[in-house]
């Protein structure tokens, strides 16, 4: 394997994201935090070398996807001023075409707020994007949705929730296009529940469905055969996860490793449903490994690592189960699992940087076993690494 050098790329982003597509095409969107405000893209082919920016729209939270023909959904909130309060979106199809003029997905209004923007395609090209948006400073959230098929073009936008505080929407896809939205709902000084609303190939959404009585931080993993599995804490402080089939109804929330945890992360796989990292700082620190497996049983943890603090985590599989986890606290630290094999030793990122708090971490592995990290700490530009996981990999 060979990782590219370091490449800073921006100073004070507010929200980035990367994909990279099944050949290793990477794309990475972040949005400036000073006005005007641009959301701006940057490409690294496989093979190739870094493009120059591209302005794509104006915004905050940017989000992408990417299909297995290579075609990139980016979508973000939209803003009024200083007030986030729509929605829209972009999509790149190839070199020759490049980037599309923004599709507006929710427009806002003068005193509508817009936040919690999620997307996601299959390896088909279908995509699910979803938001929550209230009227205004008086009303609670609700939780929206809009669908585009592989072929287009954007459906008419759906609302899944009354104005019941429902807010912060994951979203999964399967290879069918069976879309999952998962969202939390609070009210008053109700505790937090999580539901779900899918929508079925044809264009039908179910009716909400419970996923658990008290939930926070939720994390959702969607495999290729619709199979669901949502890791999330019930008291902020354990990790609990629940499961269900294609077809089933949730199982009860079952504790995931020890008491207290500090970080999870949770990532689809098609070998088994998910593949899941927990971390503590108890006796000493450690970070563990837990498989949702297809007889639908939780794996029992396997330490991967002790005595230190790992900070964020970020989980990311493809296909085959290949898995790269990140993490990082002061310094920026991975491990690669191929395949059948074993984790690979630490890998060193980043260099240790004292009193520069983590921010965020992304992580994602394209079908050729590629990965790119994209990480931002306080007071320093947001980076990007690329592992090129084969000595030869093919360019689009």
């Amino acid at each position: 394997m060979l990782w590219t050098p370091i490449k800073e790329l921006a100073e004070s982003p507010y929200g980035a994201d990367a994909a990279i597509d099944p050949d290793g095409n990477v794309t990475v969107v972040w949005a400036d935090f000073a006005p005007p405000r641009e959301v701006v893209a940057i490409r690294h082919p496989a093979g190739g070398r870094w493009s120059a920016p591209m302005v794509i729209g104006h915004g905050w939270h940017p989000k992408l996807t990417v299909d297995d023909q290579g075609s990139v959904t980016a979508v973000w909130l939209s803003m009024d001023g200083p007030r986030m309060n729509g929605v829209e979106a972009a999509r790149w199809r190839d070199q020759d075409v490049g980037w599309s003029d923004p599709v507006v997905l929710e427009a806002g209004t003068g005193t509508s707020y817009a936040s919690s923007v999620a997307v996601a395609a299959n390896p088909g090209g279908d995509v699910v994007i979803a938001w929550a948006v209230r009227t205004d400073r008086s009303t609670h959230w609700r939780v929206r949705a809009v669908w585009r098929g592989r072929q287009g073009p954007w459906e008419d936008v759906v609302t899944l929730t009354p104005e019941d505080g429902s807010e912060c929407p994951s979203v999964g896809i399967d290879a069918v296009g069976r879309a999952v939205v998962l969202y939390g709902r609070q009210t008053l000084s109700l505790p937090g529940e999580l539901l779900e609303r899918v929508r079925q190939p044809g264009g039908y959404w179910s009716d909400p469905v419970r996923v658990a009585a008290e939930g926070y931080s939720p994390v959702l993993a969607v495999d290729a055969a619709g199979n669901a599995t949502v890791l999330f804490s019930p008291d902020f402080s354990s990790a609990h996860g629940v499961a269900r089939s294609v077809d089933g109804t949730w199982s009860v929330p079952e504790q995931i490793g020890p008491a207290e945890v500090d970080w999870f992360a949770l990532s689809p796989c098609d070998v088994h449903s998910a593949v899941a990292a927990i971390s503590g700082s108890t006796e000493g620190g450690w970070l563990d490994i837990v498989e949702r497996t297809r007889d639908g049983a939780w794996s029992k943890p396997e330490r991967l690592l002790t005595g230190d603090r790992f900070g964020f985590l970020s989980l990311a599989t493809n296909q085959t189960c290949e898995v790269f986890l990140a993490w990082g606290d002061d310094a920026l630290e991975g491990s690669f699992h191929p395949a059948g094999g074993l984790w690979s030793p630490p890998i060193n990122l980043s260099a240790l940087a004292d009193s520069a708090g983590m921010e965020s971490v992304v992580t994602k592995i394209a079908h050729n076993g590629d990965v790119v990290v994209l990480w931002k700490r306080e007071e320093h530009p947001l980076k990007v690494r690329i592992m090129r996981a084969r000595a030869a990999s093919s360019a689009r």
